[in-house]
């Protein structure tokens, strides 16, 4: 409970689970909260908000709330199209949206991210028309890093995190968890 209020105190109360309970062998616990809280440079207007239909991903036709304005930064390779939308009274950060070209499966390892980003231009106006959406997600990262170069850090046999804690036992990372709210409006 302790470490959910954490949580949710430390993100605007936009995360209030990051963990169901602790293991009765559990050593050490390590939590991270990141809020953004980002304005758009240029925000979109309500007024150009609007009902339209838009294609989920299942291929679904629904009714959202669309918002609507011009950019001037513009991405392209031969695997997608996209528009960059800035943060910040300076523009310091970026939103940029990223549109496969072709239909069916797309592969995020195929975009080619870094040639993709050097693609930037401002030759065109982008007219984007884009849903207002909540997306929420909670889960294990475990599975993915076991297959980065931090896969020692889940080996019990190794006693990777050892030398953190005087502990006779191995001090491993048992599991790597994830909570994240992410809201885009005007």
């Amino acid at each position: 409970q302790e470490i959910n209020q954490w949580a949710s105190d430390n993100t605007d109360g936009m995360i209030k689970n990051v963990i169901d309970r602790i293991s009765d062998d559990a050593v050490a616990i390590l939590t991270n909260a990141l809020l953004f809280d980002g304005k758009w440079t240029d925000p979109f207007k309500a007024s150009d908000t609007g009902k339209a239909k838009f294609t989920t991903l299942n291929g679904k036709k629904v009714k959202v709330d669309m918002m609507h304005s011009s950019e001037n930064f513009y991405y392209e390779n031969k695997y997608a199209i996209g528009f960059e939308k800035t943060y910040g009274e300076k523009g310091q950060y970026s939103f940029i949206a990223i549109l496969p070209k072709v239909k069916g499966e797309f592969k995020l390892q195929n975009l080619d991210i870094k040639k993709f980003l050097k693609s930037k231009t401002d030759k065109y106006t982008v007219n984007v028309s884009m849903p207002k959406f909540t997306y929420d997600w909670n889960g294990s990262l475990t599975n993915i890093l076991k297959t980065t170069s931090v896969k020692s850090i889940f080996d019990d046999k190794i006693n990777p995190l050892g030398n953190m804690l005087q502990n006779p036992h191995s001090v491993y990372a048992s599991d790597v968890t994830q909570a994240c709210r992410i809201i885009v409006n005007e």
